[in-house]
């Protein structure tokens, strides 16, 4: 009977498929929400665009200046 547990490095080739994929998955997330998403023409900054982080750094550790950041990108990039 073959399990998981039958060869050593069996699970670490499969983790490795499943890292691989999720790579290939933020990889695509990227590229969508750069250049095929209905508000990819807006401008700002690209790396805002592709992942969420910066608004949580903003939130939490600079104690909720997103919403000022939020006003200050208006007046750079316009309403």
């Amino acid at each position: 009977m073959s399990t998981i547990f039958s060869h050593p490095s069996k699970g670490y080739v499969e983790l490795g498929y499943i890292l691989l994929a999720f790579l290939i998955y933020l990889l695509s997330l990227g590229i969508y929400r750069l250049f095929l998403s209905p508000i990819a023409h807006f401008p700002g900054s690209k790396i805002t665009a592709v992942t969420g982080w910066y608004e949580t750094y903003l939130d939490v550790y600079k104690g909720g200046q997103f919403t000022f950041q939020i006003e200050k990108w208006h007046q750079r990039y316009g309403k």
